[in-house]
């Protein structure tokens, strides 16, 4: 009987623990869901990569997109770098960056353009059918 008394009581103990949200998290899903409507493009410091970006994609970013510049592990945007740490680390279909992130209601949705660009750089491809499904994803015309 006491053993099983004991059993119930560690088993509300760890139930009450493992429930409890983490204070980042909290954060970041209240920062989630006051952000509204948000586009971001994402892309790192890897040498073959920025040099490309900077000249062939961001210049041609509609102006409702915003940056977020990976510099090591650090993002630069203009939002707290724990949000943006936290959506970064929070990517559930990464397959390298450039990363296309968008926000509606709250709820982020992303897709990896690392292949796509990078068959651009190496095969000498148009800019244009990724300048296309950039629009396409952020729902921009």
């Amino acid at each position: 009987m006491m053993f099983g008394f004991l059993i119930i009581i560690l088993f509300v103990v760890w139930y009450k623990n493992s429930t409890k949200k983490d204070p980042i998290e909290l954060e970041y899903l209240n920062y989630l869901n006051n952000m509204g409507d948000k586009n971001f493009f994402c892309y790192n410091n890897k040498l073959s990569l920025k040099k490309y970006v900077e000249e062939n994609i961001v210049p041609y970013l509609p102006e409702q997109v915003e940056i977020i510049y990976l510099n090591g592990k650090t993002p630069e945007s203009d939002y707290p770098e724990v949000v943006i740490s936290k959506m970064l680390y929070g990517l559930k279909l990464y397959d390298g960056y450039p990363h296309l992130i968008k926000i509606r209601s709250g709820v982020t949705t992303e897709i990896s353009i690392n292949n796509d660009v990078f068959n651009c750089i190496n095969q000498h491809k148009d800019i244009n059918p990724i300048l296309f499904k950039i629009y396409t994803f952020f729902d921009l015309g």
